[in-house]
């Protein structure tokens, strides 16, 4: 240990370093050890405090959608109900004309039911008619042009519920009413057509003149694919559209299009066939196959876009004949098969 020596009189020890008096500067000493100990431990705690929670502000409930119609509108809705306003849910739709021609439909708005207390469509113009938890608003849109409208809803009280509880409140309404809703007449004939359809076929007639079946095909089922090309602004069968068709059989004549006959679609065709499949003294003749194609609709469902046909009657009617030969007499096969077919 080295000191150096101060001036002064202070009494030192044997190393000549002043001394001194360990219970007085030693309790001192901790005792400010222990004051900056506590002190640091102070600091550490204000230091670690969480701040005090500011309160949450309810915020406003907003969503929105963007379909195309099946008349071949584009339609976007827009649902709000204010933070501040919970009880009353705006919703405004932008309907927009992109096709050539001018398109005269009818737009479905399903609304809130059970929290619904009353509704008010803008602007008076756009005619509106309702039933409970669904608005008909008839529209007539120029090509290229557009119309807007919309309502206020105001919604049952609700206390305890904030703006986002009430639009979702709202808009779970609004989907069982488009699972619940059933079509009337009106709706079948705004009703659109899906792209394909699958399901079995059943051989309910086989009606033979003149020919002997060796195999009767009374009571065999097929199972079938209808496939159709749609676009966007012709989907409508009461519209009067026509559709390029296929189904999954082989035998000519094939299924090439459809023909809009009220809200069913029809086809006819006929093949001459070299050997069709009857036989006079052991060979081939020749015959005609001639057929005739029925979808008719049988189930609909609504969704955002509008009516669709989900379910529809599938029928073929097949008549094949062979003439009479110096041979055999004239002979000939009736057949009918249908089923339903799901889309």
């Amino acid at each position: 240990m080295f000191c150096v020596r101060a001036m002064g009189t202070a009494p030192r020890n044997r190393d000549g370093c002043p001394m001194t008096n360990r219970t007085t500067h030693g309790s001192t000493t901790l005792g400010r050890v222990a004051a900056v100990v506590v002190a640091v431990a102070a600091a550490s705690v204000i230091a670690i405090a969480p701040a005090a929670a500011k309160p949450v502000k309810d915020r406003s409930g907003k969503a929105s959608s963007t379909v195309q119609d099946v008349s071949g509108l584009q339609v976007v809705r827009t649902w709000k109900v204010a933070a501040d306003d919970p009880g009353t849910l705006v919703a405004t739709i932008h309907v927009q004309n992109t096709n050539t021609a001018p398109v005269t439909t009818t737009i479905l708005e399903p609304l809130p039911t059970d929290s619904l207390k009353k509704v008010k469509f803008t602007p008076k113009k756009v005619p509106v008619t309702q039933t409970p938890g669904l608005a008909r608003v008839d529209v007539t849109i120029p090509s290229g042009g557009a119309l807007d409208f919309g309502y206020t809803a105001l919604l049952t009280k609700d206390r305890k519920a904030n703006a986002q509880d009430r639009l979702a409140t709202a808009q779970s309404e609004m989907e069982a009413t488009l699972a619940a809703a059933q079509p009337g007449d009106p709706d079948r004939a705004l009703a659109a057509i899906k792209d394909r359809y699958v399901g079995q076929v059943k051989v309910t007639e086989e009606a033979p003149d003149g020919v002997t079946l060796e195999a009767p095909a009374l009571g065999n089922t097929f199972t079938i694919s209808v496939r159709l090309t749609t676009t966007p602004f012709c989907r409508v069968v009461g519209r009067g559209c026509r559709f390029p068709a296929t189904d999954s059989f082989n035998d000519e004549p094939k299924l090439a299009n459809f023909d809009p006959s009220g809200n069913s679609l029809v086809a006819d065709g006929s093949a001459d066939l070299a050997e069709s499949g009857m036989t006079c003294g052991g060979v081939d003749t020749p015959g005609l196959q001639v057929v005739h194609w029925t979808l008719e609709p049988t189930a609909w469902k609504l969704s955002w876009s509008g009516w669709e046909v989900t379910q529809a009657q599938y029928t073929i009617v097949g008549d094949l004949s062979s003439p009479a030969t110096s041979r055999c007499v004239y002979g000939s096969v009736h057949t009918v098969l249908t089923g339903l077919m799901t889309g």
